[in-house]
Formats: C-alpha cells, sequence, structure tokens
C-alpha cells in the first residue's frame, strides 16, 4: 500500500507543473468530491470555496454531507462511501489507519493559534466572584470536557498540568458542549473548556461563567482539527491537488476578512450563516475565531505526545509514525501552484 501511494504521488507531483502552467481546468467536466463537515465555523474554508466558485475553477463539484461528529466519517471514508471528511484527529482515526485502512490527514481545519483557541477555560461567575481566580484554585471542584478521546481533553490535562494540578484532585466530567449551559445554571460543574459560539453563550449571554484563560495560552497552536482523504482521492490523479488549491484559496479569503473586516467580514459571516447552525450577529461579535494558517498545513508538533497519552490511557493500540497520520504532499503541491500565480 505504501509503494502504491508513493507511485500515485508521483504521477500527481508531474501533474503540479501543468496545473501551474494555468490549464482551464474550468473547461473540464466536473468530478464530484463527496464530503463530509461537521458544520462548523472551522469548516468556513469548504464553505467559502463553494460559494466562491473556488472549486468550480478547479473542474471541483462538491457533494456535501453534514455528520454529528467527525469520527462518524471515519467508516465512511475507509468504505469509499466518502472522499473526504472534516474532523479531528483522534484515537478512532488512529486505530483505523492501523488497522490498514488507506485514509490520512492532509490539511489543517482549525488550530489552537495564538487568539484563536476557538476555546474558553469557563469558572462558574458566583465561584470567580467568590475568588477562584486560576485554574490552581479548581482542586476538589467539577471539571467538564466534552469527550474522553477528544484532542480536548488532552488540552485539559496539559492546562492542569500547568497549574499544577493533579488529574486526581478535580472530578473530570465528560459532557457534550450542549449540555454545558444547563450544567453551569444548576451548578452541577464548576469550570469547563467549552468550544464557539457555547462559550460565548455561557459567559456573554447568559452571565454564567467567566474565562479563566484561553487553550492557546497553553498549547499554542495544538492542532484542534483536519481535512482527512479517503482511498479515492489517491486513484483520482491530481484531483487531491486540485482540491487543495481551492481550499486554500477558502482559507485566504477567512484570514482576508478577519483581518479587513466590514464588507469582507460579513460576506464571510453571510456564509457561515448559509451552511452552519450559527445566526446569530452577537455570536460572530463576541466569540474568539478559528485560526486557520494560511499554507494549510497540519501542525505536526503534538502528534507524537498525543499518541503517547492515548497509549497510557488504552484509547489506542498502537503509536504509529508521523508519515502513516499525515501526508503534506497535496498542501506542498497547492502552496506552489498558488506561489506560481502571485
Amino acid at each position: 500500500m505504501r509503494r502504491q501511494r508513493l507511485l500515485i504521488k508521483s504521477l500527481i507531483k508531474s501533474s503540479v507543473v501543468g496545473l501551474a502552467l494555468g490549464l482551464v481546468i474550468g473547461a473540464q467536466a466536473q468530478e464530484t468530491v463527496r464530503i463530509a463537515t461537521v458544520g462548523v465555523v472551522s469548516d468556513a474554508a469548504v464553505y467559502i470555496a463553494i460559494e466562491k466558485g473556488f472549486f468550480a475553477q478547479q473542474g471541483i463539484s462538491l457533494q456535501l454531507t453534514n455528520i454529528r461528529t467527525g469520527g462518524a466519517a471515519i467508516p465512511l471514508l475507509a468504505t469509499r462511501q466518502l472522499d473526504i471528511a472534516g474532523g479531528s484527529l483522534s484515537p478512532g482515526l488512529v486505530n483505523a489507519i492501523a488497522q490498514g485502512n488507506h485514509i490520512i490527514v492532509t490539511a489543517t481545519k482549525g488550530a489552537m493559534l495564538k487568539g484563536m483557541a476557538f476555546h474558553r477555560f469557563i469558572v462558574r461567575k458566583d465561584l470567580y466572584d467568590a475568588g477562584i481566580r486560576s485554574v490552581s484554585d479548581l482542586r476538589g471542584r467539577k471539571v467538564a470536557v466534552n469527550d474522553r478521546t477528544s484532542g480536548t481533553y488532552y488540552v485539559l490535562r496539559k492546562i492542569l498540568e500547568r497549574y499544577g494540578v493533579q488529574p486526581t484532585s478535580v472530578s473530570i466530567v465528560f459532557l457534550g458542549y450542549n449540555e454545558m449551559p444547563a450544567a453551569f445554571q444548576n451548578k452541577a460543574i464548576d469550570a469547563a473548556i467549552i468550544t464557539e459560539p457555547t462559550a460565548t453563550i455561557v459567559e456573554n449571554r447568559l452571565g454564567l461563567g467567566v474565562t479563566l484563560l484561553t487553550p492557546d495560552q497553553v498549547v499554542e497552536g495544538f492542532p484542534a482539527g483536519n481535512i482527512v482523504y479517503g482511498p479515492a482521492m489517491y486513484e483520482r490523479g491530481n484531483l487531491g491537488v486540485r482540491w487543495m488549491v481551492a481550499y486554500l484559496q477558502g482559507i485566504a479569503f477567512y484570514n482576508r476578512a478577519l483581518k479587513e473586516g466590514g464588507e469582507l467580514r460579513q460576506e464571510l459571516i453571510s456564509i457561515l450563516k448559509k451552511y452552519t447552525p450559527l445566526k446569530e450577529d452577537d455570536l460572530y461579535e463576541k466569540m474568539i475565531w478559528p485560526g486557520l494558517r494560511e499554507d494549510g498545513f497540519f501542525p505536526t508538533a503534538y502528534v507524537a505526545e498525543l499518541q503517547k497519552f492515548w497509549l497510557d490511557e488504552g484509547l489506542i493500540r498502537t503509536a504509529l509514525p508521523l508519515s502513516r497520520i499525515i501526508d503534506r504532499s497535496f498542501v506542498e503541491q497547492a502552496n506552489q501552484i498558488l506561489k506560481s500565480r502571485r
């Protein structure tokens, strides 16, 4: 399988020159790519590339499917019911790859960049008012996180470690993000790592909590989301590279819109309102946005440590080499093409 992948990579690379010279991809018949997204703000680059015509320019038509969690896409990718999915690096993904499934991470879909962590570590407001002002004050308290198999659980453990709090000295509660506002209201939990826009709802709209920190202060650059290719994307010529060109154009628009604001930002928000459940303007104004790396590269700094953590937790059977989990070739070639056009 590895030899086949390397052969296909070499064939794809040979086509990059033609793409960079400006072949009229749009003149070809549109190729359908089946992709699943969760419908969250970190999927923005995909939705932008649809609305701005970037995929169409590459001769690609997207067949979009919404899924509840990124993990739900793994068996669909493995059985060729999907071509691409947005999700996150997880024990389920590592285990699926270890079992021989030809699925692999190819690009970022949200990282906890500085000032763009799209999560907050929030403590109940009544406890904050009573003097709890640091993570170190939470010993003996109930702290919620969304799932034991999520990267966010690892982030919580790193935050506790940074502040000298042993995991056994707090009660860790696994709770869905949509359940956290009620848990704060009922005082069933004392603190939580909460994703946006739920974090903004808890703190700014309901007034139930206060942010103690954002995760980028502890794990800056942590990969919270990724794009995963299934086996079909290795078997369809340069399609994987063309898809990535359009995706990177979507990321560029996203970052430019957030930086420049004005009409571009409003256009971005309009696109997100169309494709996600988030419709309220006040949440867009107050929430912490996801960080999308302009070059699209999936950050690898935490992958080895994540796998060790999951091994210790009994969530994966074996740690895999980076080359089996991540293939940067599609992003590398897409960046070359976009650079040649500047």
